[in-house]
């Protein structure tokens, strides 16, 4: 690179996100600064083949902006980035990392898609295409009429929980599970079977749980006067379900429009009751809450999901982050980014990208407005979809296959020259704010 191509790279400024990140290796030996404030973007992509020190640079990256501030969240599919990844490699600069392990055993974390933003006007909508998205995750297949009935037996178990989505009051309330909507299907099919409508099922259930709410304070309790008074309540449920069940079945006796024992409506409840019974079998949805740090490194460890798995649960990941930071952004369009979502191997996750409106794509085009950013590791250009390589701000190419190189001059114009004097676990060519590239050795 000729001195006339040299770009002069800009010192923090105050109020920035800034660090050292490398020096020049164009003859200047200059330290070039990483400012966020100059970015063009919060979006940043590291491109090269394996074991040139892609992995290294991001943790090293989610360390520099953790220490100042921003809050990291980094997608671990193969292990490394566990903390002692980060002890045994790295200078911490006292920012902590925060290990969140999801799996299919006991004393893992788990996503449950049926809550509810109660902040967020549109909380319960958001929620309700979070659960059908995450159903879809597993059955990609499931066609038009099988989403059309998921979502009114979506708005049935959300219902059962004393949920409206005419009443944000109530979006507090404990959301349904997983494990609670598969049993609004299995009523749904008996319903259909005895040609009776379902809310005989959601009476039942709702009386159920009265009943049992009051045996287990009757259980609880010393006193023998107080137990009569709960037997006796206790009694009055049931009375009042036999009048109610009563009253239902008569009225399905007597009504005209009774609903058919249609064998297609059958059908179709069947498999959805098999899409949802291998949701629940998956055991994704059920265990421990995630608990973020704010102004930590958040390793999300999804080493013991298969590859399938591991889609639903960033697909939710990214989804909430998302709508959180939309719902919480008070300064739109800020000098800095507040949060960062760090993912290698960004192949596994960009076959999420569907749609203009999937997370991942949002995420991207969208996420500067709401000081959202990223860091994603490839190792071919090719690996970013069209959404995602349009929205990067900072490109930082590292030794690529020579077969990839092509690709890398037809996109950012850097030559097979410059590419191959780069040596592995050292060097990259620095692409920042639509700046030239500038050929630097990584934070030396």
């Amino acid at each position: 690179m000729s001195a006339q191509q040299i770009t002069n790279i800009h010192a923090p400024s105050p109020g920035d996100i800034a660090f050292t990140i490398g020096k020049r290796l164009d003859g200047t030996q200059k330290e070039v600064v990483h400012s966020m404030k100059r970015a063009s973007n919060f979006h940043h992509a590291l491109i090269g083949t394996s074991g040139v020190g892609k992995t290294f640079t991001i943790r090293k990256m989610a360390i520099e902006f953790a220490a100042q501030g921003v809050t990291q969240f980094i997608l671990d599919t193969q292990g490394d980035y566990a903390h002692q990844e980060f002890l045994e490699n790295h200078d911490l600069k006292g920012v902590r990392v925060n290990e969140i392990k999801f799996g299919y055993g006991v004393n893992t974390c788990a996503l449950n898609p049926f809550v509810i933003h109660s902040a967020d006007q549109g909380g319960y909508h958001h929620a309700v295409i979070g659960v059908l998205e995450t159903i879809r995750l597993f059955n990609p297949s499931m066609g038009s009429r099988q989403r059309t009935l998921l979502r009114r037996l979506v708005n049935t178990a959300y219902e059962r929980n004393g949920i409206s989505k005419d009443d944000p009051a109530s979006w507090h309330l404990e959301p349904p599970t997983m494990k609670e909507f598969l049993a609004v299907i299995d009523d749904e099919i008996k319903a259909a079977r005895l040609r009776v409508e379902s809310d005989i099922f959601d009476t039942v259930n709702g009386l159920r749980k009265k009943c049992w709410t009051i045996s287990n304070k009757r259980e609880k309790e010393n006193s023998e006067e107080r137990r009569q008074v709960l037997s006796q309540e206790l009694e009055a449920e049931k009375d009042e379900l036999f009048k109610k069940l009563s009253a239902l079945i008569e009225n399905e006796i007597q009504s005209p429009d009774r609903p058919s024992s249609s064998t297609g409506v059958i059908s179709r409840l069947e498999s959805i009751q098999d899409m949802i019974e291998g949701v629940v079998t998956s055991g994704l949805f059920d265990g421990l809450p995630v608990t973020p740090k704010k102004g930590a490194i958040n390793v999300l460890d999804l080493t013991d999901l298969n590859a399938i798995d591991q889609q639903p649960v960033f697909y939710l990941l990214l989804e909430r982050t998302f709508h959180s930071a939309v719902r919480t952004c008070r300064n739109l369009n800020p000098s800095v980014p507040d949060l960062m979502f760090c993912f290698d191997e960004v192949k596994l996750f960009t076959a999420l990208a569907d749609s203009p409106l999937d997370p991942i794509n949002r995420f991207f085009t969208e996420g500067r407005k709401y000081g959202l950013g990223s860091l994603c590791g490839l190792q071919h250009a090719k690996q970013l979809t069209d959404e995602m390589r349009s929205s990067i701000g900072t490109l930082l190419v590292l030794p690529v296959a020579k077969e990839k190189m092509a690709d890398v001059k037809r996109l950012w114009g850097i030559s097979e020259e410059n590419m191959t004097r780069l040596k592995p676990k050292s060097d990259a060519m620095y692409g920042f704010a639509n700046n030239d590239f500038v050929p630097m050795k990584l934070f030396g």
